[in-house]
């Protein structure tokens, strides 16, 4: 009798990189197919390295990511986003603050960067800035979201002059930013030649920009954005007010007739309302909105409630047959005894121009905005 092979059977590359793939939403599965045959490390390993989220992570877990990239330059390598959220440098230690740095020193090929706080409230930037760890980093960002920084800081300012692929800025609550802080002397100002998109407040977009896109929170009014007339084609404007899309049309109704270029409107409210009110009032916005141009729009009102799914359907079918520019229409607002749901409306780009509709169960205006498309 012939003496049994031990060697472990093997497997196409394509067929391991297939089963990864299926598992590819489950870090704690692919950590399995690691652990169960070596052939499945590699597969796994490029996977879980490539979109890396820490968002919701514990500092120990943060930590331990950290330390395996810096040890080991090609799972670094591999980091093509990563997404984290710190607390304030206070409570971080240096050591921690020191691996946060090497890590991201050695992620090369980063394209993605979300750097968030973890807390929130008044920050004190002369103790709270943790700009040293991105300084000295040679990645080129395509997009970058940061609630950390402050962007008067010399330091992210030579890591800014350094991004001459970076198209999206994205500022959130937290972080600070003026106007002309990236204009200021004698800093170096960056050029920053490909960026065409800004997310933020309205009243702090960076001067001398020619945004093709913009994301806007605001509470009362909004600035005049005639100097985006030759280049703005992409518009959300998110209000915080408790007045919701109503007291938003009023400005957005302005903001677009001044827009020649723009091809795609985002209005939102993004508060919560004690009370909800008809959504006559959420029609008679949309009836009032210059759409001639437009080819998707999307309207999410949290302050607005309709008896049934099917008023939605409607609004936004209507809306869709009325105007032969559009392609999308989005209406969100709140379904008695059912919640929060959203219809989205779509027209075919083939010749025969038929009409797709879904209809989701929540607000999620991320899925429908053309910012980041």
């Amino acid at each position: 009798m012939e003496p049994h092979s031990h060697t472990p059977p093997r497997l196409p590359l394509e067929l391991l990189l297939m089963i990864c793939n299926e598992a590819a939403d489950s870090l704690e599965t692919l950590a399995r197919l690691c652990r169960t045959w070596r052939a499945f490390l590699a597969p796994s390993q490029r996977l879980m390295y490539c979109d890396v989220d820490l968002e919701a992570k514990s500092l120990k877990e943060t930590r331990s990511w950290a330390l395996a990239v810096s040890r080991h330059t090609h799972l670094a390598e591999r980091v093509q986003s990563l997404s984290l959220r710190l607390p304030d440098v206070q409570q971080l230690s240096p050591t921690d603050s020191a691996k946060i740095g090497h890590a991201l020193l050695a992620c090369v090929n980063l394209k993605k960067l979300d750097f968030l706080r973890a807390t929130t409230g008044v920050v004190d930037w002369r103790t709270s800035n943790l700009d040293f760890v991105l300084h000295m980093c040679d990645f080129q960002l395509r997009s970058f979201t940061t609630s950390y920084f402050s962007f008067g800081s010399e330091l992210l300012r030579i890591f800014l002059a350094k991004q001459n692929e970076l198209r999206f800025l994205a500022v959130l609550p937290g972080s600070w930013i003026d106007p002309l802080v990236l204009e200021a002397l004698p800093h170096p100002r960056p050029a920053l030649p490909n960026l065409i998109g800004f997310k933020g407040d309205a009243f702090r977009i960076p001067e001398n920009r020619s945004f093709q896109r913009l994301e806007l929170f605001y509470t009362n009014g909004l600035p005049s954005l005639h100097q985006y007339a030759e280049t703005l084609t992409t518009l959300n404007l998110i209000s915080e007010s408790t007045k919701g899309v109503f007291h938003l049309s009023l400005s957005s109704l302005a903001v677009s007739r001044m827009l020649p270029l723009l091809r795609h409107l985002g209005l939102m409210s993004a508060t919560q309302a004690r009370e909800l009110r008809s959504v006559d009032t959420l029609l008679r916005v949309a009836e009032n909105l210059p759409l001639g141009r437009l080819e998707t729009i999307a309207i999410v009102d949290r302050h607005s409630k309709v008896t049934t799914e099917n008023v939605l359907y409607e609004a936004a079918k209507n809306m869709l047959e009325t105007h032969s520019s559009l392609r999308r229409v989005a209406f969100g607002a709140n379904v008695a005894k059912t919640g929060e749901r959203m219809c989205i409306v779509a027209r075919d780009d083939d010749a025969t121009g038929e009409v797709e509709t879904k209809m989701v169960n929540d607000l999620d205006f991320e899925s429908v905005s053309m910012f980041w498309a």
